[in-house]
């Protein structure tokens, strides 16, 4: 007798704490309130933009007039050797071309843009404006300076990010498995410990399983959100 009780108290003192589903929980709000208020976010005109300048955290979206017909930069993001993502630099310009922008966009985005600079695709972009990763303003630093020479300004801080949307997408997504993970979580925990009190070793559930595969999945969804966030 002794002994069973001696296993159903360990399985109590092994079990899952009130930290381990805070942790979850708190990514869960985290990301949930990070991704919707993104979403919801009113959207500034991107010709404001353009005549008042950028705001760090803000949304445009609007038509560019101009935009140059490649990318100054590729950035490629790397994993032990393994290149797992790029993020493509372009910039586009108000309609007299005295006023640009970096922003960071597919890499067929400049197919839009021809040989004149123009929009001939009538590419519409949304997103936040981030500030520039060093790499992307070391290589538009010397752009920046030839600019003010010619009366165009270029906006050397900051770029509009065109994948703002998925990102807020990825981060509900987050959210949303977070909170199952949790939920799942307490059904394993509730399994293996009814069956202790049986007097049965349950190593293993079917919802503890679901819960691992989850977590690797959101671990996923988080390294990208590092890679293209910061």
């Amino acid at each position: 007798m002794n002994e069973e009780k001696n296993q159903v108290q360990s399985v109590y003192k092994g079990g899952n704490s009130a930290i381990t589903y805070l942790f979850f929980l708190v990514i869960a709000a985290l990301m949930l309130f990070s991704g919707i208020s993104g979403i919801l976010k009113e959207r500034i005109d991107l010709s404001v933009g353009f005549e008042e300048g950028f705001e760090k955290g803000d949304y445009y979206s609007g038509v560019p007039d101009c935009g140059v017909d490649h990318e100054y930069l590729d950035l490629s993001h790397s994993i032990n050797g393994i290149t797992v993502a790029h993020e493509y630099f372009f910039l586009v310009t108000n309609e007299d071309m005295t006023s640009a922008i970096s922003v960071r966009a597919g890499k067929d985005f400049a197919e839009n843009f021809n040989e004149e600079f123009e929009n001939t695709g009538k590419v519409k972009i949304t997103g936040r404006v981030r500030k520039l990763p060093h790499q992307a303003s070391d290589t538009l630093s010397p752009m920046v300076i030839d600019g003010l020479r010619s009366n165009v300004t270029i906006e050397g801080d900051y770029y509009i990010d065109t994948k703002s949307g998925i990102l807020n997408i990825v981060k509900i997504a987050v959210g949303a498995l977070n909170i199952a993970i949790a939920i799942l979580i307490a059904i394993s925990s509730s399994k293996k410990r009814k069956a202790f009190e049986n007097g049965e070793r349950k190593l293993a559930t079917s919802a503890g399983s679901i819960a691992v595969l989850l977590m690797i999945v959101a671990a996923v969804g988080i390294i990208y959100l590092m890679i293209m966030t910061l």
